[in-house]
């Protein structure tokens, strides 16, 4: 008997259990009633208790076999975190050496002295070019236009400082920060001004472009050293394989979890059925055991 029919008949069996309590009651209302010929035929239409029970014995068959397949899964699912714990470590130290590598060709590729040179004539070129600005703010000190966009500014900065009091607005404090940025666009375009006109600051400026294209070529080619660096490139192959090894050990993991959580949701299903069927037969039981005893009462009072 396939599953599916068996439930359809256990439906049926319960419709027929009430109407035989149904019945029961009826007869047991109309007992010691002259003439009653009233009896109940228990099983008839629907599953008997041994045919229940004999139900109940094929799960417990079945259970015991998803229970074999269970403790297999567990233990397959034991198998594979422990695998999957590995390749977790063995990727996390390969990341490890790989950003240690990386670190060591950076630091190898810039004590290079082509970059040590490039990045110290940036250094000095700037360090030039402040002295420079220096020397044209010192010139511009008498010039009427820039005392004037000096005491702008001051009078800006003052304004600032005052607009970070407990009562300032917050309106009051970002206008007191564009008067502060105005006006010291106004000084550095005067000295900017005041520096073009001069010959060394044009000679310096080359020389300053130069050197920062210095810089730019030999970064470019200490970062070729760091990739190209023998220990670098075995690292990144060794993340590749053990990237590729703990995606496929999270596949594995959640297979086995998938499989074993099957079996088991699969086996609480089968004792939810038990348990019905107990009931069940527990049930009609009870309902045959009564029918009889109210069929007995019947055929005394006959008597």
């Amino acid at each position: 008997m396939s599953q599916h029919h068996f439930f359809l008949r256990l439906l049926v069996a319960n419709l027929a259990i009430a109407l035989l309590v149904g019945a029961a009651n009826a007869q047991g209302k109309s007992k010691g009633k002259k003439g009653s010929t009233n009896t109940v035929k228990v099983g008839t239409g629907m599953p008997s208790v041994t045919q229940i029970q004999s139900s109940i014995q094929q799960i417990d068959q079945q259970l015991q076999d998803r229970q074999k397949a269970f403790d297999e899964a567990k233990k397959k699912l034991t198998q594979v975190q422990q695998v999957h714990h590995q390749a977790s470590l063995v990727h996390k130290q390969q990341l490890l050496d790989l950003s240690q590598a990386k670190k060591f060709a950076a630091t190898t590729a810039k004590s290079d002295p082509t970059w040590t040179s490039a990045r110290d004539a940036v250094t000095t070129l700037q360090k030039e070019m402040t002295n420079l600005r220096k020397q044209v703010v010192d010139a511009l000190k008498d010039r009427e236009d820039y005392r004037q966009a000096v005491q702008l500014h001051d009078k800006a900065l003052t304004e600032k400082q005052s607009s970070g009091s407990s009562t300032a607005t917050e309106e009051s404090r970002k206008a007191a920060a564009v008067r502060v940025a105005e006006t010291a666009k106004a000084l550095r375009t005067i000295e900017d001004v005041a520096m073009a006109d001069r010959s060394d600051f044009k000679e310096l400026s080359s020389k300053q472009k130069e050197a920062e294209s210095e810089v730019a070529r030999a970064a470019k080619k200490a970062h070729e050293i760091e990739e190209n660096d023998p220990k670098v490139a075995s690292a990144k192959t060794g993340f590749v394989r053990t990237n590729a090894a703990l995606k496929e050990a999270d596949q594995q993991l959640a297979q086995a979890q998938n499989a074993a959580n099957g079996i088991q949701q699969n086996m609480q299903t089968l004792n939810r059925q038990k348990s019905e069927l107990n009931n069940q037969a527990q049930a009609l039981s009870r309902l045959t055991s009564g029918t009889k005893g109210n069929q007995s009462n019947n055929a005394k009072g006959k008597r």
